[in-house]
């Protein structure tokens, strides 16, 4: 609903008379320096920490809900009479209400013009409601809950399971410090002593690796791949996306739940609708929206693991080979529209595309050329 088709975005990585891949100061990770020095920035506004919305979201649904249910309630227990002068007053003020009701539509639609941003490296326009220090102030408090939730259940800054992943992480990031959303963030490692297979990136350069994932890859240009994956949703603002487009869409279903739960003649048939019309959004909407913020990831995460130099092959064996697991393993195969993520042989085959790309854009970079065979042939056979 609210994505454009982005422009190519191979010209952000290659543009006429401009070198991409030209050596950059080196980046020194957290075990090999204390933090650096702080980025000067001029101060932005104030504002309403987005934990508020987060909290108030639920007390909006349930405010919606009961005030629907109220005037239902109240209706059914007015004399026929008196229901005959509240439809007779509605009548005589229409024209105010038609006004209340398109001045709200012209207030809702210049809060979404005013708020639209485009999506760097790929110029999608796309809707952002809170700025940089408030996505700032929830990712480090998801970094705070996380920390606090794992515990010691980490590999400390010396084991070589955290030196590995580490030095894969920042030969990404020194890779690509020419981007600004990767120069401007102090990123940290940590990888949990767990078989979840997982890894994420924080908005604000929060690192989380989990020991489940390091068995699913076989090499370190595979991990480099997912790597390159999560980093891309950092650099693309996506976590700050997901938080806005689901703000936009609580803010314009309220209305459509308070009137389920007015219009409609007993709690049930209300609970009833109201349930599938959350069912409806999520698998129309919300769940599309998702896919296509992973295939976005996808793409510019090949496009960064090329200029660290990594093999942008195994991002596609990577695939390949999970999905043949879950065919070998007899496990069905996901229903891609009931999910957030494309399924493994969508993504390979996605990514298969675009290689001609990321190894060109290798070559520009002077990367070490590459064995003339890919796994991902031999994981084919």
């Amino acid at each position: 609903m609210f994505l454009l088709r982005p422009r190519p975005i191979f010209c952000a990585f290659i543009t006429k008379g401009v070198n991409r891949c030209k050596p950059l100061p080196r980046v020194r990770s957290p075990t090999q320096n204390s933090r650096s020095a702080c980025l000067f920035s001029t101060s932005e506004r104030r504002n309403l920490h987005p934990l508020i919305w987060v909290l108030i979201r639920p007390l909006a649904k349930f405010s919606a809900v009961a005030v629907g249910r109220g005037v239902r309630k109240w209706w059914k227990s007015l004399p026929k009479d008196r229901k005959g002068v509240v439809i007779t007053a509605l009548k005589r003020h229409k024209i105010k209400w038609a006004f209340g009701i398109f001045a709200a539509g012209g207030a809702g639609i210049a809060y979404y013009e005013t708020h639209l941003q485009e999506t760097p490296l790929t110029g999608r326009k796309r809707f952002i409601a809170f700025n940089s220090t408030q996505i700032n102030e929830l990712s480090e408090f998801q970094y705070k809950m996380l920390t606090e939730d794992v515990g010691l259940g980490v590999f400390g800054n010396n084991h070589p399971v955290h030196k590995r992943v580490e030095a894969i992480a920042f030969r990404l990031i020194r890779a690509n410090r020419d981007l600004k959303e990767i120069a401007g963030k102090e990123w940290t490692v940590t990888v949990i002593a767990d078989l979840t297979q997982n890894a994420f990136v924080l908005p604000n350069g929060h690192i989380f690796v989990y020991k489940g994932m390091l068995d699913v890859c076989e090499n370190d240009d595979q991990l480099g791949a997912i790597l390159g994956h999560e980093l891309a949703h950092a650099v693309l603002g996506h976590g700050a996306e997901q938080v806005s487009y689901t703000h936009l869409f609580e803010l314009l279903t309220i209305v459509l739940v308070a009137l389920i739960w007015a219009v409609l003649p007993t709690d049930f048939v209300s609970a009833l609708a109201h349930w599938l019309m959350q069912r409806v959004i999520q698998v129309a909407l919300h769940l599309p929206y998702s896919r296509e913020l992973e295939t976005e990831a996808d793409d510019i995460g090949l496009l960064l693991s090329a200029k660290a130099c990594f093999d942008v092959r195994e991002s596609v064996t990577l695939w390949k080979k999970l999905h043949l697991q879950e065919v070998s393993d007899g496990e069905p195969q996901m229903v891609e529209w009931l999910s957030t993520h494309p399924n493994h042989s969508t993504r390979s085959a996605a990514l298969e595309e675009k290689l001609p790309e990321a190894l060109f854009l290798r070559q520009q970079c002077n990367c070490p050329s590459l064995p003339t065979t890919s796994s991902a042939k031999l994981v084919s056979k």
